[in-house]
This record gives C-alpha cells, structure tokens and sequence, in this order.
C-alpha cells in the first residue's frame, strides 16, 4: 500500500499499513499506529466556547467528542487545568484539533 490508511476507531484516529485486496474491500495489516495529537497540561479551558488549550494548541470540542472514563462528568467540567490530557482528533487547516476523544493521560 502506497499510503498509510488512517481509520477512526472508538474515537481514536489511528493509522493502519498493509494490502488491500483488488476490490479494496477486504485486506490485512501489518502495522497499526495510534498517536494522540496532543498530550500535556490543559492551560485553559473555555465551556462557552467548546474549547480548551492544551500545550499551547487550541482543541474544539464537540457533541461528538468522547471523553475517557475519568473524566467526570464526561464534558468540559470535568476537566481541571494543570491536569495531563492525551487528544485524539483531526487538525484543520487553521492547526486547531477538532477533538474526537480526550483522555487524562496515565
């Protein structure tokens, strides 16, 4: 495979290489890569906004975001700043992070 396909699964984007049969409907992978877009301390947060800054990096947040199971509640209040975030989503054009999942990092 020439180029990398990148899949969303459970709300992280991961990279998969391998073949694709000839249809491209069925293959194998020989390798599958997930790395969080971010990953570092929220410095701000703003709810009204949908948005948090992490790292210096703007992540928007959206009723599709997922949040990990110690956020709670599983939403923007349940963030705190200073705490470690690891954000899975897909950057624009512009570099902000359109978040898919947010998770404290361990």
């Amino acid at each position: 495979m020439d180029e990398p396909l990148v899949l969303q699964t459970s709300k992280s984007v991961s990279t998969v290489e391998g073949e694709l049969d000839v249809l491209g409907l069925t293959g194998s992978a020989d390798l599958i890569t997930y790395d969080a877009n971010v990953i570092g301390p929220v410095e701000a947060i703003d709810a009204d906004l949908g948005q948090l800054i992490v790292m210096s990096q703007r992540i928007l947040v959206d009723d599709r975001t997922e949040f990990g199971p110690d956020i709670n509640p599983t939403s923007l209040g349940g963030i705190v700043v200073g705490e470690i975030l690891q954000v899975s989503g897909f950057a624009k054009a512009n570099s902000d992070v359109v978040a898919t999942r947010i998770e404290l990092d361990s």
